[in-house]
This record gives C-alpha cells, sequence and structure tokens, in this order.
C-alpha cells in the first residue's frame, strides 16, 4: 500500500512540474489515473488475498499533508517552478520569445 501511495505521490510531481511546460499533462494524468484505477481494482478483488488488520491506517490527514507539500514543492521548484517562470527569473522565460 505505501508503493501505491508513494507512485500517487510522485505522478503528482510529475504532473504539477510539468503543467507549465506540456499543458496537456493534466489530461494525461486524469487518462493515467482512470487505467490505475481498474488495474488496482483487478488487482485487489482478482489476485489478493484477505487483506490483514492493520494497527494503524494512513490518516486522510496525512494523504492530504503530503499533497499540499508535493503542490508546493512543484511550485516553487528550480527552474520549472509556475512561480519562477511567470516572474520571469528561470526557466523557459529565458529561452522563448513567447513567455518573454
Amino acid at each position: 500500500m505505501a508503493e501505491e501511495y508513494t507512485a500517487l505521490l510522485y505522478r503528482q510531481c510529475v504532473v504539477y512540474l510539468g503543467v507549465s511546460v506540456f499543458p496537456l499533462m493534466p489530461i494525461m494524468a486524469v487518462a493515467a489515473s482512470v487505467i490505475e484505477y481498474w488495474l488496482d481494482k483487478y488487482k485487489l478483488v482478482a489476485l489478493s488475498i484477505k487483506p490483514r488488520e492493520l494497527p494503524e491506517p494512513v490518516r486522510p490527514e496525512l494523504v492530504l499533508g503530503a499533497h499540499i507539500i508535493i503542490a508546493l514543492v512543484a511550485t516553487f521548484s528550480f527552474p520549472n517552478g509556475t512561480v519562477l517562470i511567470l516572474a520571469g527569473f528561470a526557466g523557459i522565460g529565458h529561452n522563448c520569445a513567447f513567455f518573454a
């Protein structure tokens, strides 16, 4: 289960970083999420045994906090962070006349 959450957070970070460079990235992420949902459902229903009880499941607050941190890191990251690109400090703004 931890690997699934890690893969989800990694994919969201890539989407947040790529949206300023490739605007169709969120649409591709939605398609990937739909495909992954059906694959995970198949793995859970058809291939898995009954899960054992865990003493403390993953709390929704922890997942929400991880998503917020990933979004902030992606927004302010160098050189593809959206804030830096729009401010003209780094990234595409210095290389492409369209963003100048």
